[in-house]
C-alpha cells in the first residue's frame, strides 16, 4: 500500500484518532508528496522507521516541498524515526547557480492544533520544518542536524502563525536555528540548543517595503554554541509595521559573534558603501 493510499484510509476514518504507522527497522524512499485534508477525525502519524528523499534534484515550483501536510486539523506526528532530505545534491546545485528553487523538507500549511515530537530531521535541501498559517502548535524534543556549510537550511521557520510552542530541541544547521516571519504572534521558544548557524531570528521583516506585524515572542532558557548570532531581530530598510512585546531571557552564549543583535538596516546582498 502506498503512503497516499494509507493516508486516504486514515483520513477518511471517522473513528477516534486513527494511526498511520511507519514501522521501525525499515527505510522508505519518498518522492515529493502532499497529504491533504480535511479529515474525518484527528490523525496520529507515528514514524519509527526512516524516510528518505530521492538522491537527485527534481523540477520545483516557487513553493516547493518534499513532504507537505495541508489543511489537516488536530494532527499529531511523533516517533523516534529519521527524516532525511538528501540535501547535499541540492546544496551543490545551488552553489553552482543551477538550483535557485529548492524544496522545504517538512511543511505544515494551514493545519491548526498540530503536535510534533521526537523525530530527527537531517540534510534538508532548504528549510527543515516550516509552519505556515498554523494556529496552535507544539514542537517538542526534536533534533535537526545539517552541516554548518549547508545554505539556507533554517531549522524551524514560522510565518503567518500564532500560539506556537517550541521546546527542548537541538538544532545544528547552516542558517537560522529558528526563524520567525511576518504575521506571527504568541510564540514561546524554551530550552533550545542552537549549534552553528545564525541563531534565533525574528525576521527578516519588511523586504520590498512590505508592512509586517510580529508580536508576543518569548525566547528563554536556551543555549547558543558557535553561532554567528544569538537572539536577533532583523528588518529591511523601507519596510513598516512593528515587532513588539519581545522577550529574550536566560540565554547562554558560547563562542557567539553577536549574542543579541537588532539590525534595522538588513540587506545581506547590498554592497558596503
Amino acid at each position: 500500500m502506498s503512503f497516499l493510499q494509507a493516508w486516504d484510509s486514515v483520513c477518511q476514518d471517522s473513528s477516534s484518532s486513527p494511526t498511520l504507522l511507519v514501522p521501525q527497522g525499515y527505510t522508505f524512499l519518498l518522492q515529493s508528496i502532499q497529504f491533504n485534508g480535511p479529515c474525518q477525525s484527528e490523525i496520529h502519524i507515528q514514524i519509527l522507521g526512516d524516510l528518505v528523499a530521492p538522491d537527485n534534484t527534481w523540477a520545483t515550483s516557487d513553493l516547493a516541498n518534499w513532504i507537505l501536510f495541508h489543511k489537516v486539523q488536530d494532527l499529531t506526528i511523533d516517533g523516534n524515526g529519521q527524516v532525511d532530505g538528501h540535501g547535499s545534491i541540492w546544496w551543490n546545485c545551488f552553489k553552482n547557480h543551477k538550483c535557485d528553487k529548492r524544496p522545504y523538507l517538512f511543511t505544515i500549511f494551514s493545519c491548526n492544533n498540530f503536535h510534533l515530537s521526537g523525530l530527527k530531521f537531517i540534510n534538508s535541501p532548504m528549510m527543515h520544518v516550516v509552519l505556515k498559517g498554523v494556529s496552535g502548535a507544539t514542537i517538542n524534543g526534536i533534533t535537526i542536524d545539517s552541516p554548518q556549510t549547508s545554505p539556507n537550511t533554517d531549522g524551524v521557520h514560522i510565518s503567518k502563525s500564532q500560539n506556537v510552542q517550541i521546546t527542548d530541541s537541538n538544532i545544528s544547521n547552516g542558517d537560522d536555528c529558528i526563524s520567525i516571519g511576518a504575521g506571527t504572534q504568541d510564540i514561546n521558544i524554551n530550552g533550545i540548543t542552537c549549534t552553528y548557524g545564525h541563531g534565533i531570528s525574528i525576521g527578516s521583516l519588511g523586504m520590498n517595503g512590505k508592512v509586517v506585524q510580529v508580536e508576543k515572542i518569548k525566547v528563554s532558557n536556551s543555549n547558543f554554541i558557535s553561532t554567528t548570532n544569538g537572539a536577533r531581530i532583523k528588518t529591511w530598510q523601507g519596510g513598516s509595521g512593528f515587532a513588539r512585546r519581545i522577550i529574550f531571557e536566560h540565554l547562554n552564549f558560547d563562542s557567539v559573534k553577536n549574542p543579541i543583535i537588532i539590525d534595522q538596516n538588513y540587506c545581506p546582498h547590498c554592497k558596503l558603501q
